[in-house]
């Protein structure tokens, strides 16, 4: 036998021995999924619709502060989950 054919009996041999990979595919639940890795955004959703007033006098500076807050904190939530969405 020749010193190339040995070694690649050698080295069949070496990758026949380990255990080959399961084939089976894991599959998830879409539903479950997306309710586990949005469950923050909807707890931070759901707490900051709580805190939120009803209704804003936005005819009045003080009015309209409490309203551009209450945006940004919407939009914080409305971003972060987005880019969780896009997230390899």
């Amino acid at each position: 036998m020749s010193k190339s054919a040995a070694k690649l009996e050698s080295s069949t041999a070496l990758t026949s021995a380990a255990p080959s990979p399961p084939t089976q595919l894991l599959t998830i639940d879409p539903k479950t999924y997306t309710d586990l890795v949005f469950a923050p955004f909807v707890d931070r959703l759901t707490a900051a619709k709580e805190s939120a007033p009803a209704t804003v006098d936005v005819s009045t500076s003080a009015g309209m502060a409490v309203a551009v807050k209450h945006r940004a904190i919407f939009r914080e939530i409305r971003v972060e989950s987005a880019r969780e969405r896009k997230a390899p």
